[in-house]
């Protein structure tokens, strides 16, 4: 229900009431519902909350030096940022120093006071093999009281927990801390994945800046977890206050990005509980995401939790040892999945690597080895959500 909404109805409740809990004579009615009416009005602006970020300069810095991570030589104007339109978004690219840093976030020409909550609007992210599109780590916010110079807003928390990998494609992370004043500046900082300077990038659909202490939503959310119960996933949640919520929908996916509905939970109303079981859960990561359905259309993503059930050694074969040169690594069961491969020598030094999607009808993979590693013995790396493998391999 739309915050306006509820008002109007609790006036009009308000107004109706008032007429029961004091004598009918007019004198008594108007004093008591002016003054019921002047309660739910302070509510009103204790509730209210206003986005400023529209009032201000959307800008991106591109390639912040670490030497100079708090200047601003490398701001550009753009107006995407804080548009108010979440339906598009630009992508800023590490280009120049695969160890730099990108940020995206608002100016303004007068200070602004009262900033309690910051909303980054992470965009969708289609590269699966390469998690384009996310921070890949130190994602922060920062502030500016003359809108050049930067420092880090230190005790606000961010939420949902920051994955930095592709679950956090089209989802939304809210900055929440001890009210900032005189600020002419807010921004979110992260530095980008990096291999032997490739250029990844960061995709932003909006930056918000709120001024106030929040406003109604349908579902005030008390838990949201989920555990791995013998071969199967137990989900639940929990609800304190429901406000014309009409149902949940509880998905899962292999790989964060692409998912399929478990169930759909009718709303029982406030201080409810939800116990949703996943009978067939996938070999390795498994991700459950909760989306609240209002009666007017509206909906609200609630999170996303993440369950492992493991992979056994027996599910991974790296063969022939020793080689020279063709070397195969078998994956059962893993499903769809990006699987990072590479091999370095004894000194740590990486000499190979490689992204493998796997399928769920492919599981013979060979490494494409361009050029043969010197003689020797080698350690070969196996990473997946929720997996790290090490085997020694020989060249001859």
């Amino acid at each position: 229900m739309k915050k306006n909404q509820l008002i109007k109805q609790t006036i009009n409740l308000i107004y109706n009431h008032s007429f029961k809990i004091v004598s009918y004579s007019s004198s008594c009615i108007r004093p008591t519902f002016l003054l019921l009416l002047m309660l739910v009005l302070g509510t009103q602006l204790l509730l209210a909350q206003q986005n400023i970020a529209t009032t201000g300069i959307g800008a991106i810095w591109q390639d912040i030096p670490d030497a100079d991570f708090y200047g601003d030589v490398t701001k550009t104007t753009n107006v995407a940022i804080n548009d108010s339109d979440i339906s598009t978004g630009i992508s800023l690219s590490d280009v120049s120093d695969y160890n730099n840093s990108q940020a995206a976030g608002i100016t303004w020409a007068t200070a602004q006071n009262g900033i309690t909550g910051v909303k980054f609007y992470n965009g969708t992210t289609t590269d699966i093999l390469n998690e384009n599109g996310v921070f890949s780590a130190g994602i922060k916010l920062q502030s500016s009281t003359d809108g050049v110079t930067w420092s880090d807003v230190n005790g606000w928390a961010i939420a949902p927990a920051y994955p930095y990998d592709v679950t956090a494609s089209d989802q939304i992370y809210t900055f929440t801390g001890a009210t900032l004043n005189n600020i002419k500046g807010i921004r979110v900082t992260g530095k980008l994945r990096s291999v032997y300077f490739t250029s990844w990038s960061i995709k932003v659909k909006e930056v918000e800046v709120f001024t106030g202490n929040g406003e109604v939503t349908p579902v005030n959310l008390i838990s949201f977890d989920a555990k791995v119960i013998g071969n199967k996933a137990k989900i639940n949640w929990s609800t304190a206050l429901e406000i014309n919520n009409k149902y949940f929908e509880l998905e899962k996916s292999t790989n964060g990005i692409n998912f399929s509905l478990i169930a759909k939970v009718p709303a029982k109303g406030s201080n409810s509980s939800y116990t949703i079981d996943d009978v067939a859960p996938a070999n390795g990561v498994n991700y459950y995401r909760l989306t609240q359905y209002d009666l007017n259309g509206d909906f609200k993503n609630l999170g996303i939790r993440q369950l492992n059930f493991g992979l056994s050694n027996s599910e991974i074969s790296v063969y022939p040892i020793p080689n020279n040169g063709d070397l195969y690594i078998d994956l059962n069961n893993f499903g769809a999945k990006l699987v990072k491969v590479s091999i370095s020598n004894l000194n740590g030094k990486i000499v190979y690597s490689q992204d493998l999607l796997t399928t769920l009808n492919k599981n013979k993979y060979k490494l494409n080895l361009k050029q043969k590693p010197n003689p020797g013995i080698y350690m070969l790396q196996i990473t997946a959500p929720g997996l790290y493998k090490t085997y020694k391999v020989v060249f001859q």
